[in-house]
C-alpha cells in the first residue's frame, strides 16, 4: 500500500487548466467528478471509462439512494506485474482503497471485456460509496463485499471460477466460515478467500430473496445512522445476526441434502433416461419405415 500512496502522490500533480497532464508515459485526466491515471498505451480504455462513468455513477446513486460526494481517483495499471507489485494477492483484479478514495484496476484483464470492466468498476465504486456514508469500523467485511456483489449481479474484484464455485463444493463437506471471522478481514488462502466472497454474496442474496431488496438498504441506512450491525439486522429483519447465519446454514444444508439425493439416484435417472430414449428411438424408426413403405407403394396403404 505504501507503493500505491507513492504512486498516486507522484502522479497526481497540478495539471493544465484543461484538466489533463502528461508525465512521460503516465497521463492524468481530471473532470469535475473523476480523476483518471493511466499509461498512454491504454488511452482508448481510459476514454471508454471516461465515457460511461457518469451513467455508472448515476445508477449507483439511484440504486442506493445515496450521493457519492467525493471525487474518486481511478488508477489503471497496464500490466499484471505492475499490479501485483501494488496489490498483494494473485486473485485480485481490482481493489478499492476507501481511505484514499481510490480504485486500482489491473486493466490487462479487461482489454477486450468492456462489460466486465464496467461491472468491476461499479463494484469498487460501491465500496467507496458505502465507506463514505458508513464508518468503516461499523461495516463488517462480509456485508461490505456481499452488498457490492449483490448490487453488481455477482461481479467481484477477484477471479472467481463461475463454473466451479467454491460454495457448491462446500455443500457436501459442510465447510463454511463463521461470520465472526469475516468482520475485519478475509482469509489470505486463495481457496478460503473465494469461499469468503461467495459466502458473503450468498448471505446478502438470502436477505434480498427472503426479506426484499429494501431490507438490505434498510440495514445500510441504520448503519449509516450509527447503529451497530447487530442492531441494524435485528431492527430490519426481526432476527439476530446469529439467527440469520443459522438460516443461511440451514439453506445450505437443505441444498446439500437435495444434491445428495440427486446424486444417489443419478444412475437410476441415467438408466431410466436411456430406456426412454431407446423406446423413443425405436418408435421413430418404425414411423420412418412405415412412411417409406407408403411412399414406395401408396396403393397398398398402411400395414
Amino acid at each position: 500500500m505504501a507503493l500505491l500512496v507513492a504512486m498516486i502522490t507522484l502522479t497526481v500533480t497540478a495539471g493544465p487548466a484543461a484538466g489533463s497532464s502528461d508525465s512521460g508515459s503516465r497521463q492524468v485526466w481530471r473532470t469535475g467528478d473523476l480523476t483518471l491515471i493511466f499509461d498512454r498505451r491504454i488511452e482508448a480504455l481510459a476514454t471508454e471509462i471516461h465515457r460511461f462513468y457518469p451513467d455508472m455513477r448515476r445508477e449507483l446513486e439511484e440504486g442506493f439512494g445515496w450521493i457519492l460526494g467525493a471525487k474518486p481517483t481511478i488508477v489503471l495499471v497496464s500490466t499484471r506485474e505492475e499490479f501485483q507489485r501494488i496489490v498483494r494477492g494473485p486473485l485480485f483484479v481490482a481493489v478499492a482503497v476507501p481511505s484514499r478514495n481510490t480504485i486500482i484496476v489491473d486493466i490487462s484483464r479487461f482489454r477486450t471485456e468492456l462489460l466486465g470492466l464496467r461491472m468491476t468498476l461499479t463494484h469498487e465504486l460501491a465500496h467507496l460509496l458505502l465507506h463514505e456514508h458508513i464508518d468503516s469500523e461499523r461495516l463488517p467485511r462480509w456485508l461490505d463485499e456481499g452488498v457490492c456483489q449483490w448490487f453488481t449481479g455477482g461481479a467481484a474484484e477477484i477471479m472467481i471460477d463461475r463454473h466451479r464455485p467454491m460454495l457448491g463444493k462446500a455443500l457436501g463437506s459442510g465447510e463454511r466460515i463463521d461470520l465472526a471471522d469475516l468482520v475485519h478481514r478475509f482469509p489470505s488462502d486463495p481457496r478460503q478467500l473465494m469461499l469468503a466472497y461467495e459466502q458473503s454474496r450468498d448471505i446478502v442474496t438470502l436477505i434480498s430473496n427472503r426479506y426484499g431488496a429494501e431490507s438490505i438498504l434498510g440495514i445500510l441506512e441504520r448503519l449509516r445512522a450509527g447503529n451497530p450491525v447487530e442492531d441494524a439486522i435485528h431492527s430490519e429483519l426481526g432476527i439476530t445476526q446469529a439467527e440469520l447465519e443459522y438460516l443461511w446454514q440451514r439453506q445450505l444444508a437443505d441444498s446439500a441434502v437435495w444434491w445428495g439425493r440427486l446424486a444417489s439416484h443419478l444412475y437410476s435417472l441415467l438408466f431410466f433416461s436411456a430406456a426412454v430414449l431407446t423406446i423413443v428411438g425405436f418408435a421413430v424408426r418404425r414411423i420412418r419405415r412405415k412412411n417409406r413403405l407408403e411412399a414406395d407403394d401408396p396403393a397398398e396403404g398402411p400395414d
